[in-house]
């Protein structure tokens, strides 16, 4: 089988398709924007650095994915991050954030940075980013049930974290 390697058209085409939901996981994830870019731009280079792009678009999708995934985790395990503590003000000036503007939006993100692992990463994708179940399921390695499963926890869990009522 002949790999056949990218274009810089196709490449473009493939980062400006791609891109924009890589690099919303990757901040929600990190809660970092300079982080999220470089972490961003990493998925990136490790795509085209693999060669062989003549896919289809879901499989160029869900291997961005899945890259994303494993270097947001890598990195948050070189920075012994992996407990998600949540960033502080001091940390992060809110006017930098993309997301930033309406108070929900930085009572959401606040609350989320609270949130263990799983439960954040599921409602990234399965909210956030309106991924199906299915997709989900594939990208985080689990069977449908445990993605239902922990994403009711973890809406209860973020309701509980936005001043909400646990009474569903």
């Amino acid at each position: 089988m002949e790999v056949q390697f990218v274009n810089d058209f196709e490449i473009a085409n493939i980062y400006k398709q791609f891109s924009p939901p890589i690099f919303r996981y990757m901040t929600y994830l990190v809660q970092h924007r300079q982080v999220a870019e470089d972490l961003t731009q990493e998925v990136f280079i490790r795509f085209v650095n693999l060669g062989d792009v003549h896919r289809t678009p879901a499989e160029i999708q869900g291997w961005l994915r899945k890259t994303a995934r494993n270097i947001a985790f890598d990195y948050l395990r070189r920075k012994r991050l992996i407990k998600f503590t949540p960033f502080l003000v001091i940390h992060e000036k809110a006017d930098e954030h993309p997301f930033f503007g309406m108070e929900e939006v930085r009572e959401l993100y606040d609350a989320l940075g609270k949130l263990k692992p799983s439960y954040r990463e599921v409602i990234i994708w399965r909210k956030i980013e309106e991924l199906s179940i299915k997709e989900t399921a594939e990208i985080l390695n689990w069977n449908e049930e445990k993605v239902k499963n922990t994403l009711k926890r973890a809406m209860q869990a973020l309701r509980l974290k936005m001043g909400g009522a646990e009474d569903e």
